[in-house]
């Protein structure tokens, strides 16, 4: 549901304790729209497959959902939160909101056409489990789609670092101790064990919602986005996106 320019509550912790403290995080919101509307088209832009059935996990208030063409015949979106979900349902009535844990989908087999996340999968633990999973849920032919934090450009050591500061997290409200960035080889490893081929990958640098940014935040993004201009690799860019398909 975001960079490392947010909070959330997962990574380190795991099991019901982080699931339980996703849950309580994520409640107190009615909304999560970090990214800018160029973002979302970028990134939806790069999805296979938006046709048939389709399942977004982590869906939060939609932000990403009402960007998508209603090329599609079914839209049905998973979440955590109880509050988001109700959010999602005012705002796009013809989506079938589910409330449930994206690291244990409670649906049948081969139901869905599409599998897509938006920068949620960095926030469960067992990201891998989800991979599975949802390669279970898909149709021969079916894709998974993930856009998410790259933990592999040369500013997320230094990074790392300040958000293990507690003085750093209070003054400038960006890091969380739990979320974490993910490495796009790790993640293109799960893929392949879940099942997945074809797998295709892209670096992105997003731009953050300019109404989501406090000012220690601007900071922090426009530093993300001169990195971002240096060159168009896994070492610059702060996001991938990344799609396998079902055989």
């Amino acid at each position: 549901m975001g960079d490392a320019i947010t909070s959330g509550k997962a990574g380190a912790t795991t099991g019901e304790a982080a699931l339980q403290l996703e849950r309580s995080y994520w409640e107190s919101y009615q909304d999560y729209d970090w990214s800018s509307d160029e973002t979302k088209a970028q990134a939806i832009s790069r999805i296979p497959r938006l046709d048939g059935d389709i399942l977004e996990i982590c869906v939060g208030g939609g932000a990403f959902a009402r960007r998508i063409p209603r090329t599609y015949r079914s839209y049905t979106g998973l979440d955590l939160s109880q509050s988001l979900l109700n959010a999602l349902k005012s705002r796009m009535p013809h989506v079938n909101a589910v409330h449930g844990d994206a690291q244990d989908l409670p649906f049948e087999d081969a139901t869905y056409d599409a599998v897509l996340v938006f920068s949620g999968l960095h926030h469960l633990p067992r990201f891998e489990k989800t991979l599975a999973d949802s390669y279970r849920i898909l149709r021969p032919g079916g894709c998974f789609f993930c856009f998410e934090p790259n933990d592999r450009a040369w500013y997320r050591a230094p990074m790392r670092y300040l958000r293990s500061k507690k003085w750093v997290r209070d003054f400038v409200e960006i890091y969380s101790e739990d979320e974490r960035y993910l490495d796009p080889a790790e993640v293109a490893g799960a893929f392949g064990h879940a099942g997945f081929t074809d797998v295709r990958i892209d670096y992105l640098t997003p731009r953050f919602n300019p109404e989501f940014l406090g000012f220690a935040n601007r900071i922090f993004a426009r530093m993300i986005y001169l990195a971002a201009s240096l060159g168009d690799s896994v070492r610059t860019q702060s996001y991938f996106a990344m799609s396998g398909r079902k055989s």
